[in-house]
């Protein structure tokens, strides 16, 4: 069966959203831009290849907690479709339709305009031709969106996708998540204590690749916000703290941006930092409280073995 491609945000629509999301990040102090600015096609080639492998601590305490879990996730979810939050960490999630057992009867991928969907959904309808698939194009992560089907529906989100946001992104995607389910659906996400460890490592074992993902927002910026960013301007940086470890882009002297798309300029003075790309530290209750206020309940929650990175599978009240 062929999969069926669903678009929901155009690249133009994406585009003046990004935009709208620089106009907050720039003008505020500190400044930062929110992580989606990272993975353009570029950047998101690029985080792959900083992330392959073992010595990236989410990636491989995710995968483990994902086999070991997905036989009691499925039991408890029971879902007919399938809803997958990004490309990034799809693979790990196949154990969850990829089962001999009971499992979703249709899979979804929901992502950015800018994720190659059309090859990465073809390939797998190739692999597993007896599950539907599709390919959702959604303002990820202000709106997401779900395939038309039968349910109980559980929707995952899994490796950065969370983590990586700030306490009032995190609120504003887990309401855009409620607003796609309905009563029997469920929510599958991952979360970590260990954020300065997870960066950290990966600024160790890959580290020209993860300065160049971070020094690519620059190209995006130009790109999009019609500015003259230039990356000898910026020391690539990881700054860490109790509750969050943040990669970040520091001037090396005092800087004017015209942000023509935009109609305005910004000035950086010498040494402040643009934060980009960062994970947060996550408490156990604050994961609770977190989607207990956009209408979810925690079922379970499991700990990785070797590494402080949790799965929480949540339900809908």
């Amino acid at each position: 069966m062929r999969p069926h491609f669903l678009t929901h945000c155009t690249m133009d629509d994406y585009a003046s959203a990004l935009r709208t999301d620089a106009q907050a990040g720039l003008t505020r102090s500190p400044k930062s831009l929110s992580t989606r600015w990272c993975f353009d096609g570029r950047g998101r080639h690029l985080f792959e290849q900083a992330t392959a492998g073992h010595a990236y601590l989410l990636g491989t305490a995710e995968s483990q907690l994902v086999n070991d879990t997905a036989s009691l996730i499925l039991a408890r979810s029971r879902p007919r479709t399938l809803v997958h939050i990004g490309l990034s960490g799809l693979m790990r999630a196949s154990p969850l339709w990829n089962t001999d057992g009971p499992g979703p009867r249709a899979v979804a991928v929901c992502d950015t305009p800018h994720a190659p969907l059309t090859d990465a959904v073809t390939t797998l309808s190739r692999r597993l031709p007896h599950l539907e698939w599709y390919g959702i194009a959604a303002d990820v992560p202000t709106k997401v969106a779900t395939p038309p089907g039968p349910g109980p529906t559980l929707i995952c989100c899994l490796a950065e996708t969370y983590a990586s946001m700030r306490p009032t992104e995190r609120q504003r995607f887990l309401k855009a998540i409620r607003r796609q389910c309905l009563p029997g659906d469920s929510l599958l996400l991952t979360t970590t204590s260990a954020a300065a460890d997870i960066l950290t490592g990966l600024s160790a074992n890959a580290a020209d690749l993860v300065t160049e993902f971070n020094r690519n927002i620059l190209y995006v910026m130009n790109h999009l916000l019609d500015t003259d960013c230039v990356d000898a301007a910026f020391d690539h940086v990881l700054t860490t703290s109790p509750g969050r470890a943040e990669f970040g882009l520091r001037a090396k002297t005092a800087i004017r941006l015209p942000l023509r798309m935009l109609g305005f300029h910004i000035d950086m003075s010498k040494d402040e930092h643009l934060a980009t790309f960062g994970l947060g530290n996550t408490s156990q209750q604050t994961v609770t409280d977190e989607l207990h206020d956009a209408g979810f309940t925690v079922d379970s929650s499991h700990r990785s073995s070797h590494a402080d990175v949790f799965l929480h599978l949540a339900r809908v009240l």
